[in-house]
């Protein structure tokens, strides 16, 4: 009988081991940021596909200028859910950015400026995954969007995020 319960609780123990091991662990966004979450939906041939992953923020600019930002690339950092690596996510440490504009012609700075979306120069280039979600924790005021790109026929398909 005791040896019925011992293997018993042995392979409860093991059983309740095997599953924790197996279930991510991501952090709590930290104050002034927010996590948003890329689930894919499952395909066929999802080998074909990539995915180009950027950030956005709003800014004020000049109608007709063209603009983007830049943040220095140590600034987006990738960890992990589970200790051996498995169920990755990424945290952009910084909301500090350098805005570029550009200027189509000199009237340009003479109209008004206005709210405007911008996306990130710095992309992030990731295996197509529909069985798990991919966690980013970015700035509060900052957007996620993403392209599908399909390797063979080189299309894409450009989905925003908040």
């Amino acid at each position: 009988m005791t040896k019925k319960l011992i293997v018993g609780i042995l392979a409860i123990f093991c059983t309740i081991t095997t599953f924790a091991q197996n279930t991510p662990t991501y952090p709590q966004p930290k104050e002034g940021y927010k996590r948003v979450d890329l689930i894919f939906p499952k395909i066929e041939n999802d080998d074909q596909f990539k995915v180009e992953v950027r950030f956005g923020m709003e800014t004020e600019l000049y109608p007709c200028s063209k603009a983007d930002f830049y943040f220095r690339p140590d600034a987006l950092v990738k960890g992990s859910g589970i200790k051996d690596g498995r169920f990755p996510y990424y945290d952009l440490t910084t909301n500090q950015a350098e805005v570029f504009e550009g200027f189509m012609n000199d009237s340009c700075k003479k109209e008004k400026r206005v709210k405007r979306k911008i996306l990130s120069d710095n992309s992030l280039l990731l295996e197509y995954n529909s069985y798990y979600p991919i966690p980013f924790y970015i700035p509060e005021s900052y957007t996620l969007e993403y392209r599908l790109w399909n390797t063979i026929t080189k299309e894409f398909t450009t989905v925003n995020f908040k």
